[in-house]
Parts: C-alpha cells; structure tokens; sequence
C-alpha cells in the first residue's frame, strides 16, 4: 500500500517536522513580540517619567522660583524702609514674605503629594478631597453637603491626572471660601460610569460674571488644567445667583 512506500513515509516525516519546527518558530516569534511590547511599554513609562520631570521643574521654576525672588525683593525693601525710618513699610513687606513663604510652602507640598506613589489608591486621594474641603469650609462658618464615596470603581489616576484634579478641586473649593460670600456649598464626586468621572461644586453665594477680566487667575487655570486631562468644564452662575461648577472627566 501507498502509505507504506518510503515516499509517504519520508513525507510524513518532513511534514511532521515541519509542523514542529513552524510550531516552534511561532513561539519563538510570540516570544520576541511579547519582548518588544514590554520594551515599548518600558520606554513609554520612561518617557512619561521624563515629561512629568520636566513639568515637575517647570512648575518649581515658574511658581516657587517666582515666589522666592519676590521674597528676595520684599526684604531688600525692607532694609530700605529700616534706613528710612518707616517702620509701618517694614510691617508691610514682612507680611508680603510671610504670604509669600506660605504660598511656596503649600505649592512644595501639592508637587510633593502628586508624585508620591502612595498616594495612587483612590481611597486615599477622596480621602484628602474630602478633608481639604471640611477644613477650609468649616473655618469659614460654611454650611456644605458633601457626597464623597469612599473609594471609586474605575481605574488609578496617572500621576499628571492626579496633580491636574487636585488642584482644579482646590481651587474651586478656595473660591467659594474665599470668594463668594456663600452661606451653603455642595460637593459630589462620583462615577456615572466607569468610564467618566464627575465632580460638581455649588453654592449660593454672591456669583460673579465670567465674561468681565479679573485680575485673579483661578478660572483661567481650572480651564487650562481641565484640558490637560481632556476634561469638559461647565460654569453656571451669574451676579447674586451663586455659582455652579461641573467637571466632567473620561477615565
């Protein structure tokens, strides 16, 4: 019969081998792939390490570089004012170094939080949202409600993200204690899906009319922060009406 001929035979054999031998080549290429995705990935995280250093300095250099050489101004007027004798100018400058020294002190401490690992886990940055708002709020006599959960089921923020949302957050809640004369204020924070997060803040303070210049840059800054991290911003209010704002975030 055919298949006993040394023909068959042979082509079975070098079939055999063959499926060996390409089953073998298939691994060795899944191999090789999965290495080159996993230096892809590396270079990636490298790369973005890199860029988040570099913003890292920029931040320390454009804020806190900033800050310290008014510093060095306010005290060099201060010797001036010494030599003149006008002790109510040296009472002024040194309240302008001590503002100022607060200032670098929580922009040190925001960097230093957003690039600190630990703090990746979402119980610990509601945490801090949650904590930051009750201080500031309860030091002004601020009634507020607050729907913060405890954790959320979505993906860790990147370290960038983190930073962006945690100062758009403080910077809205600064306002409103700062700002907006408010007797009440409203804080929500959840996931509407898993995809997309959502933060409001609302109070029933003063308002103010988002189309007139201000010298003050906090609204310029959440909508610059928001775009950082491809989030949509929604600002309602106007004068005597409180304010309302809206982030929505795709994670």
């Amino acid at each position: 019969p055919f298949w006993k001929r040394w023909w068959f035979l042979s082509g079975v054999i070098l079939l055999f081998a063959g499926m060996v031998g390409g089953t073998l080549r298939y691994y060795e290429l899944q191999k090789m792939k999965r290495a080159m995705q996993a230096l892809e990935r590396e270079q990636a995280i490298r790369k973005e390490r890199e860029e988040t250093r570099d913003r890292i300095v920029r931040d320390l250099h454009d804020d806190i570089s900033a800050t310290l050489s008014g510093i060095s101004f306010f005290a060099q007027a201060i010797e001036g004012e010494k030599k003149s004798g006008n002790l109510s100018g040296v009472d002024k400058f040194l309240s302008l170094i001590q503002t100022s020294a607060a200032t670098v002190q929580e922009t040190m401490s925001d960097i230093v939080w957003s690039i600190n690992p630990d703090h990746d886990r979402w119980e610990t940055i509601l945490a801090k949202f949650r904590r930051y708002a009750s201080d500031i709020l309860d030091s002004k006599n601020i009634n507020y409600e607050m729907n913060i959960q405890e954790t959320l089921a979505v993906r860790e923020l990147a370290m960038e993200e983190r930073k962006s949302l945690w100062l758009i957050y403080k910077e809205l809640v600064t306002n409103i204690a700062r700002h907006s004369d408010a007797s009440n204020v409203k804080i929500e924070l959840r996931a509407d899906e898993p995809s997309l997060l959502r933060l409001e803040i609302s109070d029933n303070g003063k308002g103010f009319d988002p189309t007139q210049p201000t010298e003050r840059h906090g609204v310029k800054n959440i909508y610059v922060r928001a775009k950082q991290i491809r989030a949509e911003v929604t600002l309602n209010t106007s004068a005597g009406k409180g304010t309302r704002w809206i982030l929505t975030f795709p994670i």
